[in-house]
């Protein structure tokens, strides 16, 4: 869109770009579309002078808004990525049934904790908590069941430690 004198456009009558102290008289603007077709907004070309752009001009401002269109889906791309790393990262790190640290997980905070403690001498403590008779319960009530008595126990303990501590799921009935 190329208005040469916003003055004389109705559409800019009320404009305070126009009535104001800006005193705007000349408007380009092209669409910036996403692949979709949706239009976000509009790349502006403003001056206090009533002007026309060449031909070449305005083939050049859609292109930058052609190109800001693609800025903002590369930064969209950017943050889906994101998202997606930060949940493949959840994923590879915790259990699925119940949501603790998995074994791989647990190892690595391990390793950590262990090279502080010997950095500064802290004192730490690990606690193993093994389910004794848990495979009778997947035998005789099934695996729906024995999984929910799993995630109803990674709670218990969960609303027992504190929030710097790391409780993990190593494999089976093993905390």
């Amino acid at each position: 869109l190329e208005i040469p004198d916003a003055t004389e456009d109705p559409r800019f009558d009320d404009n305070p770009l126009v009535i104001g102290k800006l005193k705007v008289r000349y408007y380009a603007g092209a669409p910036v579309r996403l692949h979709d077709g949706s239009c976000v907004g509009a790349l502006c070309v403003i001056d206090r002078t009533p002007r026309r752009l060449a031909p070449q001009q305005l083939e050049i401002l859609g292109q930058l808004a052609d190109a800001a269109a693609a800025a903002l889906e590369g930064r969209q791309a950017i943050q889906q990525l994101r998202a997606a790393s930060g949940e493949m990262h959840y994923n590879a790190t915790h259990d699925a049934l119940t949501g603790l640290v998995n074994r791989a997980e647990f190892e690595t905070r391990l390793r950590k904790v262990l090279q502080l403690a010997a950095e500064d001498r802290s004192d730490n403590a690990l606690l193993y908590i093994d389910i004794d008779q848990f495979k009778l319960v997947n035998d005789a009530c099934g695996h729906t069941v024995g999984d929910q008595l799993l995630q109803q126990i990674s709670k218990l303990i969960a609303g027992t430690i504190r929030i710097r501590d790391t409780l993990a799921r190593l494999g089976g009935d093993e905390f």
